[in-house]
């Protein structure tokens, strides 16, 4: 007789999440308890129900803790928690809703002094992070500065360890025994660490199937399809694994003596990187025809905007100089955030290192309209910044920044205050009688206020909009903006108008315009005001299509603009109500058709709760609609006020809207009809004269059904 086998698995509760960080920020799973928080940094709760998410903002959290939180929220929504709600509270402590979920009480909760020092907290949670991988049944400790997405391979599985959290990694090629040991050894790693009672113990992962903390985990997770099933993909990674194995042997033995005791032995990751003979070889491979691609669209919709290291909070000094008849000149407007298009700056940073010592940053940023004369007089006078810095006696970073590329270490130093005028600043262009600004942003770091022509055209439903003439000034608020935009706006109209000399200034809210200021504008005209616009966070995303050697591929484009748009190729812009194809005039016929079948695919494989007939929409390039120029920072040149084309599979195969009774139940189906998709109504009259004229609704779907409904 088989005895019942006397175990029970751990009942799931809420989860308490730590965002802590400066340069590098983490997010860690600690404790459900009010004694695990502190007002120094962000918590989130993750309730059991799947459609709740709660944040609290500490009091004394910094930005870059903040966006992280908003990131998180905005991708749990439309991945784990599809369709979740989410809560913040950011003044104040948190919720009653949020403490119900934790042990203890609002008491409980330690103070912003009692926060750890963001650096040496990144410092200790990366020297409590190990990645292990199973090789001949014995784990290795992989030693490694950085976590990397490139660093696992698809034929083999690994264990993640971090703080109070172990993930066992499976790729798609591993064995099945391999997985199930790498999971006993995992358990054992498990018990002999002593985890709390409260933490989960390790977690299975599968390759493509990774969850959101897992990925946060990492320094750089890439959202190309090219990684993981690719052919290509496969193919460096099994290349990478087996010479990474003929270079274990190389291993000094010192270095597997001091991890014997663990069971565990140690390697260096450097040796892993991919070589550039191989690079090569792939590259001819694909050139001869030998490797094929497809760009799988479930990636698209899964991509993590890739981490940016800082080296703080944007809390040291600035100074600036602009390029002047072939000098340098201080400017004063530089470390306001006050910048010009047609303008080249040296802007230096300089920055408390944990020692005490000072260390500076050099950027050289250049303007998205100045000329090529003076790019090449601002990289030449950088030395004379370095020669500043080298009498300080202090070490100096150089980097290169372009208008709408900015770093997110250098949009923190102007503390998501950056504004840029049009034109050169001493231009007598300068003294118009009307200006407006455009500002926009996806959170409170990569927010801008960038000037436009001053023409009602401009004005999208989404965004806020600065208006000056003279000494009056209004602030145009769209419906859609968000609190957080509109709280950001506060500071960028007190720093424009300021600069501008308005000593007037009126909010407006979209609908209650008066007739000063659709005449400062030009009259009134149409605009982007759809009500799509106006739903809450509202997530927009571009990629970039096109060919290499004959390989299309399909890759996202962060922080997007404008200058992202190249002729030469093919981009497909996501809104989450409209899918548009942007065909460049240069962009190849091939890839035109490849890019409307991809957008087709990324409609029908989309799981963010859109709907399934959201449409496609085909852009040329120079014939952008207001609904898609909108979605772009501070569009300049035309705009098209006719709808576009509609696009998709749909068009190609000539797929009529409506078809006849007799030609839905022909034996030859029309050319192009789609069954699986089919969704058609018409009406059949029913002889009942006692009635009145009565109609039956019949609906053909696939497999079929009807539906009857009468009426007159």
């Amino acid at each position: 007789m088989l005895k019942k086998r006397n175990a029970t698995k751990k009942k799931a509760g809420p989860r308490l999440l730590h965002v802590k960080g400066k340069r590098l920020v983490r997010v860690i799973e600690v404790e459900p308890a009010c004694s695990s928080m502190n007002e120094g940094d962000v918590f989130l709760v993750l309730p059991t129900d799947p459609k709740r998410i709660l944040v609290w903002l500490g009091p004394g959290a910094n930005r870059m803790e903040k966006s992280k939180a908003v990131e998180l929220v905005e991708t749990m929504k439309h991945l784990e928690r599809k369709g979740a709600e989410a809560t913040t509270v950011s003044r104040g402590p948190p919720s009653d809703e949020f403490l119900s979920h934790l042990s203890g009480g609002v008491g409980d909760i330690k103070g912003e002094d009692a926060s750890q020092n963001d650096i040496e907290y990144e410092r200790e949670v990366d020297a409590g992070t190990k990645l292990y991988e199973l090789d001949d049944d014995e784990l290795e400790l992989i030693d490694t500065q950085k976590l990397e997405r490139r660093l696992l391979a698809t034929t083999t599985c690994y264990v993640l360890e971090v703080s109070n959290e172990m993930y066992v990694w499976c790729g798609k090629k591993s064995k099945l025994p391999a997985r199930s040991l790498a999971m006993q050894k995992a358990k054992a790693l498990w018990a002999a660490a002593g985890k709390p009672e409260w933490a989960s113990g390790p977690v299975k992962v599968t390759e493509d199937g990774e969850p959101l903390l897992f990925k946060q985990k990492f320094a750089e997770w890439p959202s190309e399809a090219t990684m993981g099933t690719g052919s290509v993909g496969f193919q460096l990674k099994k290349r990478q694994k087996s010479v990474s194995r003929g270079l274990r042997d190389s291993v000094k033995a010192g270095g597997a003596a001091s991890a014997a005791s663990s069971g565990v032995v140690k390697r260096d990751s450097k040796r892993m990187s991919r070589t550039k003979s191989f690079r090569r070889s792939i590259r001819r491979s694909v050139k001869k025809g030998e490797l094929e691609h497809v760009v799988d669209p479930v990636r698209l919709h899964t991509g993590v905007r890739p981490e940016q290291v800082m080296v703080d909070d944007g809390s040291g000094v600035v100074e600036g100089w602009r390029v002047k008849g072939g000098k340098l000149v201080e400017d004063a407007d530089v470390p306001r955030g006050h910048f010009w298009d047609s303008e080249c700056y040296v802007v230096l940073y300089r920055y408390e290192k944990k020692s005490g010592a000072y260390r500076y940053l050099i950027y050289f940023w250049a303007g998205a309209h100045c000329n090529r004369q003076d790019r090449g007089l601002a990289a030449l006078l950088t030395k004379e910044v370095a020669a500043i810095v080298k009498g300080r006696g202090g070490d100096w970073d150089q980097h290169k920044s372009e208008q709408w590329k900015e770093s997110d270490q250098f949009l923190v130093m102007f503390k998501g205050r950056m504004v840029i005028h049009q034109g050169r600043k001493d231009s007598k262009a300068q003294k118009k009688d009307s200006a407006m600004y455009h500002i926009h942003g996806r959170d409170d770091l990569h927010t801008r206020a960038v000037q436009t022509a001053p023409d009602a055209s401009a004005l999208n439903s989404r965004d806020i909009f600065v208006v000056n003439q003279g000494k009056h000034a209004w602030v145009w608020k769209g419906k859609g903006s968000s609190m957080l935009l509109q709280e950001m706006a506060e500071g960028f109209v007190q720093s424009i108008t300021e600069h501008l000399g308005a000593k007037d200034t009126v909010a407006v809210n979209e609908g209650e315009e008066d007739k000063k200021l659709w005449k400062a504008l030009g009259g009134q005209k149409e605009y982007a005001c759809e009500p799509s616009l106006c739903k809450p966070n509202m997530k927009v995303r571009l990629f970039h299509c096109g060919s290499v050697i004959g390989r299309f591929n399909a890759e996202e484009v962060h922080d997007f603009s404008q200058s992202s748009l190249d002729s030469s190729d093919v981009f497909i812009l996501d809104t989450m109500t409209d899918v548009y194809v942007w065909c460049g005039k240069k962009s190849k016929e091939n890839d035109r058709n490849q890019a409307m079948e991809l957008a087709t695919q990324y409609v029908e494989k989309a799981f963010d709760g859109r709907l399934q007939n959201t449409p496609v929409w085909t852009v040329e390039d120079g014939e952008e609609p207001l609904m898609f120029a909108c979605h772009f920072h501070a569009w300049q040149g035309p705009t098209s006020t006719a709808a576009p084309k509609r696009g998709g599979v749909q068009e190609k195969a000539a797929l009529k809207d409506t078809y006849t009774f007799e030609e839905l139940t022909a034996k030859d189906k029309p050319k192009g009809l789609d069954g699986t998709k089919l969704e058609v109504r018409f009406c059949i009259p029913l002889a009942q004269p006692a009635m009145g004229p009565h109609f039956m609704l019949i609906s053909i779907f696939s497999p079929f059904h009807v539906a009857c409904s009468s009426g007159g």
